[in-house]
């Protein structure tokens, strides 16, 4: 005899035809479809496309650009970064025509173009950039009279962006990624911090969509500190998609740090 369930035991949001409807299988437009039995009991769950569904259960698709509206309502709070492993894979793309199609359905939504090095974003959405503001990065400078030549600042720097040689401290800005450990283990203070400029951020409005992007200077290879500059834009409420940059070293982790889904 096949197990049954009371409707408490699996969940709300029933249809009375027997459709539950929230997501339960993939791929994500797949639901569960029950049995309804006498005294209110459920059983044989199967999952069931959403294409398929009636659309007296509110769940019908919304002609003029095809989202899935269950998926919509989960993801108005997200901030959701589409990456790939290589350049013109079609994030931007993507990116784009996600935020235009979701502010057409008169929804709060941000578009964040995190590829500081090559933004393009703004192409297709046309923004008129009314604020810009300049962003620094924080690199060490020495003070030869306190420095004792310790050699703790070299020893910490992972990406030997200061380097000790007994009297003499090198330091590499470009290879610096802002960390602040130098002047943390240095006993006599002698290791501060100053600002350089990296780039400047972008932002405005583009038909509905709250747009920011970054651009790095000419020659810096520093966009990871830019990036968190552009993400400093992300709003507490609503969704936010943050178009990454290509690849996976260290200005992807950057951007998809915030993010509660990678696409």
């Amino acid at each position: 005899m096949e197990q049954t369930f009371s409707a408490e035991e699996i969940d709300v949001g029933f249809h009375p035809d027997g459709y539950r409807t929230d997501k339960t299988a993939s791929p994500m437009n797949w639901y569960t479809k029950w049995k309804m039995l006498p005294g209110n009991k459920w059983c044989g769950p199967e999952p069931v496309c959403f294409d398929v569904l009636p659309g007296k259960a509110g769940l019908q698709k919304t002609d003029s650009i095809g989202i899935n509206p269950i998926i919509l309502r989960s993801m108005l709070d997200m901030k959701i970064a589409i990456a790939s492993g290589k350049g013109g894979t079609g994030k931007t793309t993507i990116a784009t025509n996600h935020v235009c199609s979701i502010a057409r359905m008169g929804k709060e939504v941000q578009y964040l173009d995190c590829d500081v090095e090559e933004p393009n974003g703004h192409i297709f959405l046309k923004p008129d950039i009314r604020e810009t503001h300049n962003a620094t990065i924080g690199v060490p400078e020495v003070n030869t009279e306190l420095c004792e030549g310790c050699g703790n600042c070299g020893q910490l720097c992972q990406y030997s962006a200061i380097v000790c040689l007994k009297e003499i401290q090198l330091v590499f800005e470009q290879l610096c990624h802002s960390c602040g450990g130098c002047m943390l283990v240095c006993p006599t203070d002698a290791v501060t911090e100053m600002q350089i400029p990296t780039g400047f951020v972008e932002s405005s409005n583009a038909d509905g969509v709250k747009f920011a992007q970054g651009r790095v200077n000419i020659g810096d290879v520093r966009s990871p500190a830019l990036i968190k500059k552009v993400k400093e834009k992300i709003l507490n409420d609503g969704l936010a998609i943050i178009d990454t940059p290509p690849g996976t070293s260290c200005p992807v982790p950057d951007c998809i740090s915030c993010s509660g889904c990678i696409a």
